[in-house]
């Protein structure tokens, strides 16, 4: 029972960090906090492999968040809110295994996407050239 758990709580952090991220996109000129436009971030260099692999999951994590809202709209029960939440969970971990990265370096991929300007616009490409 509780192995599940660990699953479950990834599946949370990575949908989490999906949604981080947005706000990030959305704005031109994101400068992080405390930091001047322009300045050098201490953050190891992303490739552009793991990049492509970190949009890629996350288009694929979208759309099944998209799929979630939708389906939760649809019920009230509780018990299968719960399971739906689980399932969702499940299915964006895959999405990100099946990119070709693990739950963490996915994870530390959009911390950078949203704290550094460059990666961020990278990133951008990236998602906006997923078919």
């Amino acid at each position: 029972m509780f192995k599940n758990y660990g699953l479950f709580f990834m599946g949370i952090m990575v949908y989490c960090m999906s949604f981080m991220v947005l706000p990030a996109m959305s704005q031109e000129n994101y400068t992080p906090q405390g930091q001047p436009p322009g300045a050098t971030e201490s953050q190891p260099q992303i490739s552009d492999a793991e990049l492509t692999r970190a949009a890629a999951a996350y288009s694929k994590i979208e759309s099944i968040s998209e799929e979630f809202q939708k389906s939760l709209q649809n019920t009230t029960d509780q018990k299968e809110r719960q399971q739906l939440q689980e399932h969702t969970n499940q299915m964006m971990v895959k999405a990100v295994q099946e990119s070709g990265l693990d739950v963490p370096t996915y994870n530390d991929i959009m911390v950078q996407v949203r704290s550094n300007n460059s990666v961020n616009e990278r990133f951008q490409k990236k998602v906006q050239s997923m078919p």
